[in-house]
């Protein structure tokens, strides 16, 4: 994926969204093929980035927020991973409610690392 990064710079600068959402789809594959703190990284980068154009609540820092919590959970991080999750649990309900199917899906994703946490 590297190899497009130029063609995005021409166009976006650094931090636009753009260029996190190719950091962040790097991510992902990094994290498919086992190397997750590579994609650690990158999901803490692009989460951060997010943090700053859209805030805390925006479903894109939220996004990135879960994907962030599930490398650390894959990890064994599972006290990090939580803190996360829990954050992005409280934006899904803040953001679109407790009867939607991505604040159920944030609060299934979360029971996997509170279950490990014991």
């Amino acid at each position: 994926m590297d190899e497009h990064k130029p063609d995005i710079e021409k166009h976006f600068p650094e931090d636009h969204p753009a260029q996190m959402s190719v950091i962040n789809n790097q991510g992902m594959i990094y994290k498919i093929n086992g190397k997750y703190l590579e994609a650690k990284e990158m999901f803490e980068e692009v989460n951060d980035a997010y943090n700053q154009i859209y805030g805390r609540d925006h479903p894109s820092t939220i996004n990135s927020l879960i994907n962030l919590a599930t490398v650390h959970k894959d990890l064994s991080e599972h006290d990090i991973a939580v803190k996360y999750y829990e954050i992005a649990i409280e934006g899904r309900k803040a953001t679109e409610g407790e009867n939607t199917t991505n604040y159920a899906m944030c609060k299934a994703m979360a029971a996997g690392a509170y279950r490990e946490l014991g």
